[in-house]
């Protein structure tokens, strides 16, 4: 197979819209960066190629990427994560590899068919940017932070963008594109990056994001698992505490997992240690800095041991959340993702978190189940919504939806 050449006439119309977009596009053994924003400001855009031998860090990926020179005929799909802070979108290859990628303000798009347009203008950028031929890009997925109906692909309820509730994302951008188009849940979509980048086949795995709720996705016989309602494998709102004392959830229910292993859960955990130490040298932090898990994290990890302790409740809990999980669906993978995972493999106090959550695990499952059970942190970050929905729409159907004009 032939290899592309790179290229350096990116072409002016690509900044149309007015809004801070950041790429990072990858020119078989060459990579191009640029920053739009500080494009529109110069009298005269340039671009720069440099030959990259090792790994790259890119602006909005913070973990290492692997670069490969790119094959002029690989299949290429565009997959997208809507999340709700940032909007992600990438063009990924048939080997999992990211070809070029930007992200968008989601407040920019509070109407969904803002982002369906956003997208199309991706796709049609993405082709030119690359000179690619005609049907070299091939379908489009796109994971989304809600409730979708599993045949209307309807949006039943989503967090943070009240307007989208009742959207039927998935016609709206089949009306733009006219071909295939795959719609998943967010951590449906991660999950199913965790899945196919472990090489994985029939094994069932479950991620659990932690961050300001806590959601999880499953992937059983190989697909992700929605349930007859789109709610397939929701852990966040199983009751792991019914007694009179149990907090209240979010959503209005009391003694969620959510309610204990939330961003506002962990505080909480952590706002009552200190009722009991006062003296603790976190209290006059708080003075300049608000309560977070990020702070919690920090303290524990320079040997605050109420912080600690209060990074070991959660632990506990979502153990017990996660028992729930694995007495239902028997996984032989559970992964830990998200923004709240305390440092995870890179820090003392990340670790032992892991270690018990999955103490916590063992405490509370038949013994059979537990020890057939693996817990780990996830490994794909932020990227893996796009990832997975790209990899969703790929493995969906083959149809191109795009060519270069």
């Amino acid at each position: 197979m032939s290899r592309c050449w790179h290229r350096t006439d990116l072409r002016k119309d690509v900044f149309a819209a007015p809004m801070m977009r950041t790429q990072s596009i990858r020119f078989c053994k060459g990579t191009l960066r640029h920053n739009r924003s500080a494009a529109l400001r110069l009298p005269k855009w340039k671009s720069s190629i440099k030959r990259v031998t090792g790994r790259l860090r890119t602006q909005n990926h913070m973990s290492a990427i692997d670069l490969q020179p790119l094959v002029c005929n690989s299949s290429l799909t565009v997959g997208v994560d809507i999340g709700g802070t940032n909007t992600k979108l990438a063009v990924v290859d048939s080997d999992g590899g990211i070809v070029l990628r930007e992200v968008v303000p989601t407040a920019s798009m509070q109407d969904p068919r803002d982002a369906c347009l956003e997208i199309a203008r991706f796709v049609t950028d993405s082709a030119k940017v690359r000179g690619l031929p005609a049907g070299s890009v091939h379908n489009v997925g796109v994971a989304v932070p809600g409730v979708l109906a599993p045949s209307s692909q309807v949006l039943k309820e989503v967090a943070n963008l009240p307007k989208w509730t009742g959207f039927a994302i998935r016609d709206e951008l089949q009306k733009l594109f006219g071909n295939h188009i795959a719609v998943s849940n967010d951590a449906n979509a991660a999950a199913f990056a965790e899945f196919t980048h472990r090489h994985l086949t029939q094994e069932t795995l479950a991620l659990v994001t932690l961050g300001t709720g806590t959601g999880c996705g499953v992937v059983l016989n190989g697909r992700p698992f929605v349930g007859d309602g789109g709610c397939g494998g929701e852990i966040g709102h199983a009751v792991i505490n019914c007694s009179p004392v149990a907090r209240k959830c979010g959503c209005g229910k009391w003694g969620h997992l959510e309610a204990y292993t939330g961003a506002a859960g962990v505080v909480q955990t952590m706002r009552h240690k200190l009722e009991h130490a006062p003296g603790n040298p976190l209290v006059s932090k708080l003075k300049d800095r608000p309560l977070t898990p990020e702070l919690i994290a920090e303290e524990a990890e320079q040997g605050n041991a109420a912080c600690q302790s209060a990074i070991d409740d959660t632990a506990r809990f979502l153990g017990i959340g996660i028992s729930v999980l694995c007495q239902t669906l028997n996984p032989s993978i559970v992964l830990l993702g998200g923004a709240m995972t305390f440092g995870g493999n890179q820090t003392a106090t990340g670790r032992r978190f892991l270690s018990r959550v999955t103490e916590s695990v063992h405490q509370n499952s038949l013994e059979q189940i537990a020890a057939g059970v693996k817990i780990a942190f996830a490994t794909l970050g932020s990227d893996a919504g796009m990832l997975g929905a790209a990899e969703l729409a790929r493995t969906t159907g083959l149809q191109p939806v795009v060519s270069s004009a």
